[in-house]
């Protein structure tokens, strides 16, 4: 199972652009605190995070720089080398689900237009037999 979850701030807003079969995709780039060292010596660590589909269409207006937030998705981790020959190490994260974190004034009222067209519908339970079954 490959399955990551994390929380932190974006440090640029989020680009939309669309695929050539005409899928949105939102990329974004958080900057994560590891404090775990040593409490003197904070580290950031940077992912970048893809979001696909009508979730990245609804929400890449309302993930900008400073948001904090938390995102849930499958890590792919790549290494490449830049133009002057180097080896850098890409860590990405493909979003399945993300919160947005911080006052809940001021969250509730910057999604609630994106939470509304996003909703997933519950799963149907049968609690109760139908009406029509009771008899």
């Amino acid at each position: 199972m490959n399955k990551i979850m994390v929380s932190g701030n974006l440090v640029r807003d989020a680009e939309l652009r669309y695929t050539p079969n005409g899928t949105a995709v939102a990329e974004f780039r958080m900057g994560i605190r590891d404090d775990l060292l040593k409490k003197r010596e904070n580290r950031t660590v940077f992912i970048d995070v893809v979001l696909f589909g009508q979730r990245a269409e609804a929400l890449h207006k309302y993930l900008m720089k400073g948001k904090s937030m938390m995102v849930e998705g499958r890590l792919d981790i790549r290494i490449n080398k830049n133009q002057d020959g180097r080896t850098f190490t890409n860590i990405q994260v493909y979003a399945n689900s993300l919160e947005f974190l911080g006052k809940k004034d001021e969250v509730t009222e910057q999604t609630e237009e994106a939470t509304v067209e996003e909703s997933v519908p519950e799963p149907e339970t049968h609690e109760q037999p139908p009406e029509d079954a009771q008899q």
